[in-house]
């Protein structure tokens, strides 16, 4: 096995395991705070609230996780497709259109940053 063949097999191990922890830490962040909601009456919602304040705590902690995981996600998909150059950044381009990121405004950015430095 060569070593990029080694290091793609590396990177695709950590990548599904992000995946994997963006997942739990995703159903954990959003399972439990909507049953503490109760539609229509704002004064049982913040009881339920403050009654479940450490729940509520952990919620946010797993939310907030779950989004550094995203960014580590792309990170290590840019690091996984990098190795095909041009192939790897039309990837990239076409998950963050699929994700619906204003890649237009994204490009024309980085060109008015690239041309000030």
């Amino acid at each position: 096995m060569t070593s990029i063949q080694q290091f793609s097999r590396i990177t695709a191990r950590i990548t599904g395991g992000v995946y994997l922890f963006i997942a739990m830490a995703g159903m954990f962040g959003i399972s439990y705070l909507p049953g503490l909601i109760a539609p229509g009456d704002i004064d049982t919602t913040i009881i339920n609230l403050i009654a479940n304040e450490t729940m509520v705590r952990w919620a946010f902690v797993a939310t907030l996780f779950t989004q550094l995981g995203h960014l580590f996600l792309v990170l290590m998909l840019y690091r996984m497709f990098a190795i095909y150059l041009f192939w790897g950044e039309m990837i990239i381009l076409l998950w963050l259109i699929i994700k619906g990121v204003n890649v237009d405004k994204w490009l024309i950015q980085a060109d008015i940053e690239t041309a000030n430095t």
